[in-house]
C-alpha cells in the first residue's frame, strides 16, 4: 500500500531562533506541527503524529520504511512509516546547537525548496541555506556523528551509502568525525561548487545543480551552462532519461524561461544545412524601395527606427482590421502601395496600404519572430522551420527555400513545434547578400549564413561561434534577437555568454568580444535588439528573445538597459557605457536621438542632440580605471542613470511623460508615439492607445489620433 506524508500546514505561534524572521512568516508554505500519512489510493488518514514544536516539511525525510524529521528548536526524530510510532528520538543539546547556528548566507529562505534533510544508508544528512554545518547523524539510533563547519551553506547528496557534499567530495568515517571541514577532494568526486544556489542532484554520468549538468562524470569535466536555471532553490532532476529544469521567476539573464528538458543526443550530428530548394524566377514587376520607404526592421539595416518621410500636423485612421485570429504579429514593412507583415501562425502577409485589403499569404513551416525584409521586389523572412525563405514581393510565390537548420528535427519550444536550429535573427540584406542566423541555444550549436540574395547559393557558412567561448561545456554565441551591420561586420544580439558577436562580411570569421561573461549575474545587455549608432558604436539592450516583457522589465530590472557599445579594429571594447532606461528601442536619425527614460516609477520620453551625445560619448566612454561611473559588471552607467539625481545629460533637448509607451518611431519633421491610456493606475496594459507626433524641436503635439484596441508588444 502506498503512503503519503506530509506536515499539516497549521500556521505556528512562531518560529525558533536562526530561522526565518517573523517579519517573513506571513508568506511561510509547509510549516506545521502534526505529520501525517495518507494513503495514496483512497486519501483516508492512516495515520498522525503530533510533533509537538515547529516543523518545517523541508526537515522531512522517508527511506526504508522510516519517516525521519528534525523540529529545529525542539528535537530530531524518526516513526515507523506502516505505524506512525516513535524510533527514537535525539533532544540533546549538541545535536540542537550544531543544527541551528546560523551561516552566512542569510535566512534560511522562505522561496527554497531545498530538501534539509537527506536519508541515506544508515545516516541521515542536515544543512540547509542560511545554516552553518552540515550535520550527520545515525539513521538507525539518532545519534549525532558529525558536525562539519561550513560557514555559508552545503549542498550534499547520498548516492548509494556514501555522502558526497559540495566542494569536499565523497566523504569517508575519518571525515564525518572530524572536527573541521576536510580538504577538497578529486573534483569528479563532486570536489567543485555549485553554480547559483540550489541543491544538487546525481545520475550514473552526470552531478545536476540548478543550471543543469554541472559535472560530467564520464568525462571528468566541469560544465558552466547559464542556458537555463531552475527556480530559487529548487534543482534539476533525471527522470525518464531526460533531464528536467523547472522554471524561475527572477531577473537574472538566462536564454530561455520555463521548463527546459533536454535528452540524449540519439546519435551524432550530421552538418547538412545549406540545403536549397528553388521556386519561380520572382520576376514580377515591384518598384525598389525609395528613402521614403520602411523596408525592414527598424527602417534600415542600422536599425535607427527613423524614415525620411514627414508626418501631416493632423491624423487620423485610414482603416483598421484584425488579419490573424490568434498571431502575435511581427513589426510591419512598407515599401511603395503595400504592407508586408509576418506572425508566430508562421504566414507571411502582404497588404494593401490604402485599404487594408490582403493582396496575397504566404505559409511557412513555423512561426515568424522578426520582421520581413524587402529588396529588389523580393520579400525575406527567416522561420523556426529552420528556413530562410525568398518570396517574390508582388506574387506572393516562392523564389528560393534555404534551409539553415544542420538536421530535419523538431522540438516543443514554447507551445510550437519548431526546429531546434530555428532562425531567430530575422534576415538582412547588405549588397546582395542575405544574411542569417539559425539556433536556439549555444549549447545546441549556431549556425549564420551568408547567401546570394537572388539565387540563394550559398556564400558562407560559420558553425563554429556557438562553441567558441567553451568547447566542453559548448558555451558561446546563441541567436537572441537581430542582425545589423556595423564597421565591415555583420553584428548579432547574441545572449548571455558573449554579446555582442561579429561576423566579418566578406568571410564570416567570428568577431569575437575580449569580454566573456562569467555567469549569468553579470548585468551586461543581452536583450534582442542590436542597432548601429554609427560604423564605430553599436547599441544594444532590451527584452530577451525568450522572455515574457512583463516578468523582464521592472523598474530596476537588467532588461530596461540600453549600453553603447565602442567598436575599434573591428572588436567591441569593454567597459560599455549605459546611457538609457527604456523598455523599448531607442531611435535617432542625424540630428536627433530619442528614447523612453525610466527613472524610479517615473517614465518620460526624451530627445536628445545627436551632436552632444557624440560629443558626450566621445568625452565619456569608459575605460577599465573608468571614474565618475557607476560600475555594473563590465558596464557603467552615466550620471544622468542614477535614480537619486537629477537628469543631467548636455544633450537633452526635452522630454515629454509617458507612463505606458508601446513604441517609438522618427519621421524626418516628428517623432511618433504610441502611448496607452489607462483607466486606473493598478492597469497594467491599457487596452486604450494614442499614437502622438511630437515635433523634434520640441514644441506641443503636431497631433494625435486615439482608439480603443489591442497592443502587442
Amino acid at each position: 500500500m502506498t503512503t503519503g506524508f506530509f506536515s499539516l500546514t497549521q500556521r505556528p505561534a512562531g518560529l525558533a531562533a536562526g530561522n526565518d524572521s517573523p517579519a517573513l512568516l506571513k508568506r511561510v508554505w509547509g510549516l506545521g506541527r502534526t505529520i501525517i500519512a495518507l494513503d495514496a489510493q483512497t486519501g483516508k488518514i492512516r495515520w498522525k503524529h503530533d510533533v509537538g514544536s515547529d516543523l518545517d516539511a523541508r526537515y522531512i525525510a522517508v527511506r526504508d520504511s522510516n519517516v525521519f524529521y528534525l523540529a529545529i528548536s525542539s528535537h530530531a526524530g524518526a516513526l515507523d512509516a506502516d505505524n506512525g510510532k516513535v524510533k527514537w528520538k535525539n533532544e540533546s543539546k549538541e545535536l540542537l546547537d550544531a543544527v541551528s547556528l546560523p551561516g552566512a548566507f542569510g535566512h534560511s529562505s522562505l522561496g527554497s525548496l531545498q530538501p534539509c534533510v537527506l536519508a541515506g544508508k544508515g545516516l541521515l544528512s542536515i544543512s540547509g541555506k542560511g545554516r552553518k554545518n552540515l550535520v550527520v547523524i545515525s539513521a538507525e539510533t539518532g545519534k549525532m556523528i558529525g558536525a562539519l563547519p561550513g560557514g555559508r551553506r552545503f549542498n550534499s547528496i547520498f548516492e548509494g551509502g556514501d555522502l558526497y557534499v559540495e566542494g569536499l567530495g565523497k566523504l569517508d568515517s575519518a571525515d564525518l568525525h572530524a572536527k573541521q571541514a576536510p580538504k577538497k577532494k578529486d573534483p569528479s568526486q563532486f570536489g567543485w561548487s555549485v553554480s547559483g544556489c540550489g541543491p544538487i542532484t546525481a545520475s550514473p554520468n552526470v552531478f545536476c545543480g540548478r543550471h543543469g549538468v554541472e559535472w560530467d562524470r564520464i568525462g571528468n569535466l566541469k560544465i558552466s551552462d547559464a542556458a537555463y536555471r531552475s527556480g530559487c532553490w529548487q534543482d534539476s532532476f533525471v527522470a525518464h532519461g531526460q533531464l528536467w529544469n523547472t522554471p524561475y521567476t527572477c531577473g537574472c539573464n538566462y536564454l530561455t524561461r520555463g521548463f527546459n528538458i533536454l535528452a540524449p543526443l540519439s546519435q551524432p550530428l550530421a552538418d547538412s544545412g545549406g540545403l536549397l530548394e528553388k521556386g519561380k524566377s520572382g520576376d514580377s514587376a515591384t518598384p525598389p524601395a525609395s528613402p521614403l520607404d520602411w523596408p525592414t526592421s527598424g527602417a534600415s539595416q542600422e536599425r535607427t527606427g527613423a524614415s525620411r518621410a514627414s508626418v501631416p500636423s493632423e491624423a487620423k485612421i485610414r482603416w483598421s482590421g484584425k488579419f490573424s485570429k490568434d498571431a502575435i504579429m511581427t513589426q510591419s514593412i512598407e515599401v511603395a502601395d503595400s504592407i508586408y507583415l509576418a506572425g508566430d501562425d508562421g504566414i507571411v502577409l502582404c497588404l494593401n496600404l490604402k485599404d487594408g485589403k490582403e493582396k496575397w499569404s504566404f505559409p511557412t513551416g513555423g512561426s515568424i519572430c522578426q520582421s520581413v525584409t524587402y529588396d529588389n521586389g523580393k520579400i525575406y523572412a527567416g522561420s523556426s522551420d529552420g528556413h530562410a525563405y525568398c518570396i517574390d514581393a508582388g506574387s506572393g510565390e516562392l523564389v528560393w527555400r534555404f534551409r539553415g537548420a544542420p538536421a530535419e528535427r523538431r522540438i516543443h519550444i514554447y507551445g510550437k513545434l519548431m526546429s531546434a536550429w530555428p532562425c531567430l535573427s530575422g534576415i538582412l540584406l547588405k549588397n546582395g547578400v542575405a544574411y542569417a542566423a539559425f539556433g536556439f541555444v549555444d549549447r545546441d550549436g549556431t549556425w549564420v549564413y551568408a547567401i546570394d540574395a537572388k539565387s540563394g547559393a550559398l556564400k558562407w557558412k560559420n558553425f563554429e561561434s556557438g562553441h567558441i567561448v567553451d568547447k566542453d561545456s559548448r558555451k558561446g554565441a546563441t541567436v537572441s534577437g537581430m542582425l545589423t551591420v556595423a564597421g565591415g561586420v555583420l553584428w548579432m544580439a547574441s545572449g548571455n555568454k558573449v554579446n555582442p558577436v561579429g561576423y566579418r562580411l566578406e568571410d564570416g570569421k567570428t568577431v569575437l568580444a575580449p569580454y566573456v561573461s562569467a555567469d549569468a549575474y553579470d548585468p551586461i545587455p543581452r536583450g534582442s535588439y542590436i542597432g548601429a549608432f554609427s560604423e564605430e558604436m553599436l547599441i544594444h539592450g532590451g527584452t530577451p528573445i525568450h522572455s515574457s516583457q512583463s516578468e523582464w522589465i521592472k523598474d530596476s530590472a537588467r532588461g530596461n538597459d540600453w549600453a553603447f557599445c565602442r567598436i575599434a579594429n573591428s572588436t567591441p571594447q569593454f567597459p560599455e557605457l549605459i546611457l538609457t532606461r527604456s523598455q523599448h528601442p531607442p531611435v535617432w536619425n542625424g540630428k536627433y536621438f530619442a528614447s523612453e527614460c525610466i527613472r524610479k516609477k517615473q517614465r518620460s520620453i526624451e530627445c536628445w542632440s545627436i551632436e552632444k551625445t557624440c560629443a558626450y560619448l566621445k568625452e565619456n566612454y569608459p575605460t577599465p580605471k573608468a571614474q565618475n561611473h557607476k560600475k555594473k559588471g563590465l558596464s557603467f552607467e552615466g550620471i544622468g542613470m542614477r535614480g537619486d539625481a537629477p537628469l543631467t545629460y548636455p544633450m537633452l533637448l526635452w522630454k515629454s511623460d509617458a507612463q505606458f509607451l508601446y513604441g517609438l518611431a522618427m519621421a524626418e519633421n516628428a517623432l511618433i508615439s504610441l502611448e496607452g491610456e489607462a483607466s486606473s493606475k493598478k492597469e497594467q496594459f491599457p487596452g486604450k492607445w494614442k499614437m502622438k507626433a511630437h515635433p523634434l524641436r520640441g514644441q506641443s503635439h503636431l497631433g494625435a489620433s486615439s482608439a480603443v484596441g489591442t497592443c502587442l508588444r
